[in-house]
């Protein structure tokens, strides 16, 4: 972590000057729907992964705006989690952004790549707060034994759009 320290605030210091997005109004059903993400447990458990992608393959159109979501998330469609965030209203996008890391965090064994750390720190719905920045930093060292830490340091010279 103390490897991590010097990016992570060199970090911050860039997501401070990024404008922030503003979400457009939704109507009361969409808004529902994405207020239950609120709610739910997100994992990446290979069983989960494995059911988005049977649904994926039978894709429909009138899916709601949390099953398209949750579908997005599992499948590590990072482009679209990011989209959809940044299209909802400040407050539940962020919500829902911070319910995803602090249940990815809390799990060792969350089945996120250090990929996938880095795409859902670009994904936050704008200013990466510290408190989101350590929970980022407690996925990396979940994935990544210390003495493997030369990975993160190697990707994070690559850098990423707000990290």
């Amino acid at each position: 972590m103390r490897l991590l320290r010097p990016f992570l605030c060199a970090a911050l210091v860039l997501a401070a000057t990024l404008p922030a997005q503003q979400g457009a109004p939704l109507d009361a059903k969409t808004q529902q729907q994405y207020e239950r993400l609120l709610r739910h447990r997100y994992t990446r458990d290979l069983t989960e992964v494995f059911a988005a992608m049977e649904k994926s393959a039978k894709a429909d159109a009138r899916a709601t705006a949390d099953t398209r979501f949750l579908s997005a998330f599992r499948l590590g469609d990072w482009a679209q989690v990011r989209s959809e965030l940044a299209s909802l209203p400040p407050e539940l996008g962020r919500g829902i952004y911070d319910k995803m890391l602090s249940d990815l965090a809390e799990r060792p064994k969350s089945g996120v790549r250090i990929e996938d750390v880095f795409a859902l720190a670009d994904a936050a719905p704008g200013e990466l707060t510290d408190l989101e920045l350590r929970k980022i930093g407690q996925m990396l060292s979940q994935i990544v034994s210390p003495n493997e830490s030369f990975w993160i340091a190697d990707r994070m010279s690559r850098g990423t759009e707000k990290l």
